[in-house]
């Protein structure tokens, strides 16, 4: 079972203060003073509140050391001084590399090494393989971003342009082949000024000792493979004795410029090809048979009632700092508790839902978590018309990309905090188990197992992270999750020959419409 996380509590200056004024009391009244006078008014509590203040700063500095002494708890150049016992460092970010076609009128033209293209967001690429291109040689030219971080990761058929195009081409390329394969991939964001990832590693590095070729050795031996590997996870023997078969998964993305991919968990094939599984199949020992594939996607759908203070024009008046309106809506469907959705758009600010009950015109505070950019947006409904089920709502603002299927719900102060601690749960999770027998599952069950870290379901775990993203929110609780565990693949079957993997690897959940609704 995991360890319960002990927080170091001090006394607050209020509670200090209190304390003074109440050993003065007691001692004035002990040499007679029948009943001292220690309140706001007296010189007695400006002093023990000045004295109080002085003593807080000392207790609040304690808190940080004490907390930054521990693993669990440790954060910035602590938690650096922790990595550094165990040979560890935050990750570097590196840059995304792949192919891009050439448009050309000619049959073959010079493409220097070093021509630098750029993308929509201004991030740099350069040709890192120079020579002939065209048609009567070849049009894929190899590139590799200037710049670093998941954002250079380009999926098949975006636009490059050129800084300066080479003769008889045209300004732009499009990413990847005219046969839709490869594209620019392998891009990761740097984790020095992020605890969370850094600690993670951490924690399994004391937890689980790496030796003699175990699953710690060759969660160890991933990490150590390529700085795009968040984690690993280890299922012994899946094949039988002598086999070793590992998931890896990927960091999503939490900087912009974000797309629809930045929850994605899978390594890409070229990295995991190329990089990943060579390093870790040449340290382990010549008699092990080993697979080192990538988790696969899930995309899950979750709705969570939170208890909120009330807007103070609610009825009675709330203190506020919670929901937006009085009467937040939409509320969920109230057969079967689902999430309200977008049933159709007609256009970024005018789309049908199917909520039950109307919205209040000019009133109702309306937001949606777009999953094509993971931007939140916010609106106020301007009018409706339909009826039950079937309301088309005009907003005062464009919601980008608003499509069917996507899930809106009530406005609250600080629902960005909650949205952000909901991705970062997820971005928590480990892929589920590798097969459904129990035969097999008796020798090759996930390491680490979810009870101890990188838990696969969705589970009060992740209502914790959103609880604990202000001190308003009193509760959480689920009310839809469209997958609650991972789907789990058939026992994995290999090509003996080649040892590549002819059936699906362990699946991993990611966010994809996510929504909050009023307790």
């Amino acid at each position: 079972m995991p360890t319960p996380l002990y927080t170091y509590v001090t006394k607050t200056n209020t509670q200090v203060r209190d304390d003074i004024l109440r050993t003065i009391k007691n001692g004035l009244i002990s040499i007679g003073v029948p009943n001292p006078n220690v309140g706001p008014s007296s010189d007695y509590y400006l002093t023990a509140t000045a004295v109080s203040t002085e003593i807080a700063v000392g207790l609040a500095n304690i808190t940080i050391k004490v907390d930054g002494s521990m693993p669990d708890t440790a954060g910035g150049s602590d938690l650096d001084r922790w990595l550094n016992i165990i040979n560890q460092s935050r990750r570097p970010a590196i840059g995304s590399f792949g192919v891009v076609t050439l448009n050309t009128s000619v049959a073959s033209t010079l493409v220097t090494v070093g021509q630098q293209l750029l993308d929509e967001n201004g991030l740099r690429y350069e040709v890192s393989v120079g020579g002939n291109y065209g048609s009567a040689t070849t049009l894929y030219i190899p590139v590799e971003s200037i710049d670093v971080g998941k954002a250079t990761n380009h999926a098949n058929g975006d636009t490059l342009t050129w800084v300066t195009a080479p003769a008889f081409c045209a300004a732009t390329v499009s990413v990847g082949t005219t046969n839709g394969t490869d594209g620019l991939e392998g891009g990761a964001d740097s984790d020095v000024g992020v605890d969370e990832p850094p600690r993670a590693r951490l924690l399994y590095a004391l937890a689980n000792p790496a030796k003699a070729g175990n699953s710690a050795d060759v969660v160890s031996w991933c990490l150590e493979s390529s700085p795009i590997v968040q984690s690993a996870w280890v299922y012994p023997a899946l094949m039988g004795p002598g086999t070793t078969f590992a998931a890896v998964a990927q960091q999503p993305t939490t900087t912009a410029p974000l797309t629809s991919t930045a929850k994605s968990r899978q390594i890409p094939n070229t990295l995991l090809i190329g990089t990943v599984q060579p390093y870790v199949q040449g340290l382990l020992p010549e008699h092990v048979f080993s697979v080192i594939a990538s988790v696969v996607d899930q995309p899950t759908d979750v709705a969570i009632q939170l208890s909120l203070p009330s807007a103070p024009t609610a009825s009675p008046p709330g203190p506020g700092g919670g929901w937006v309106d009085g009467s937040p809506w939409p509320q969920t469907i109230f057969s079967g508790s689902l999430p309200v959705t977008v049933s159709s758009a007609a256009s970024s600010t005018s789309f049908h839902v199917n909520a039950q009950t109307p919205p209040i015109p000019g009133v109702s505070h309306i937001a949606w978590l777009s999953p094509y950019n993971w931007t939140l947006y916010t609106a106020i409904v301007l009018s409706y018309s339909g009826t039950s089920g079937n309301y088309i709502i005009n907003v005062d603002t464009p919601m980008p990309g608003i499509s069917t299927g996507c899930a809106i719900w009530p406005q609250a102060v600080q629902m960005l905090n909650y949205c952000n601690a909901l991705l970062q749960a997820f971005s928590l999770m480990g892929p589920g188990e590798w097969s459904s027998s129990l035969a097999v599952l008796g020798r090759a069950y996930r390491h680490p197992p979810p009870q101890l870290s990188w838990p696969y379901s969705l589970s009060p775990v992740q209502l914790k992270y959103v609880i604990n993203a202000g001190p308003e929110v009193l509760d959480a609780n689920y009310i839809y999750r469209s997958s609650t565990t991972p789907t789990v693949p058939t026992t994995p079957t290999v090509d003996t020959i080649s040892g590549a993997l002819t059936s699906p690897a362990p699946n991993i959940l990611i966010p994809r419409h996510l929504s909050f609704y009023q307790q």
